[in-house]
C-alpha cells in the first residue's frame, strides 16, 4: 500500500534513490516512508514496532527500490 504526498520542490529528471524515515502513526504503529528528491514522500509500509520497521529499511529496502527502477 503505497500513498504519495508531494512537496514543493524543484522537479529533477533524474531521481536519486530516496531517503527512508522510519515514523510513528496515529493509531502506534510504525511507518516506512521514503522522501524522494522532489519533496515527494511515499509511504511504504506500517509495522507493529519500530524495529520491525527498521530492519525493513535494512534488509528489504534495497529490493523495493530495485523493483521501482
Amino acid at each position: 500500500m503505497s500513498q504519495m504526498v508531494t512537496r514543493n520542490a524543484a522537479m529533477s529528471s533524474v531521481q536519486p534513490n530516496p531517503v527512508f524515515y522510519v515514523v510513528q502513526s496515529d493509531d502506534d504503529r510504525w511507518c516506512v516512508e521514503a522522501e524522494w528528491t522532489d519533496g515527494t514522500i511515499e509511504r511504504i509500509d506500517t509495522f507493529e514496532s519500530h524495529l520491525d520497521a527498521v530492519n525493513w529499511v535494512t534488509t528489504l529496502s534495497h529490493e523495493w527500490l530495485r523493483e521501482r527502477t
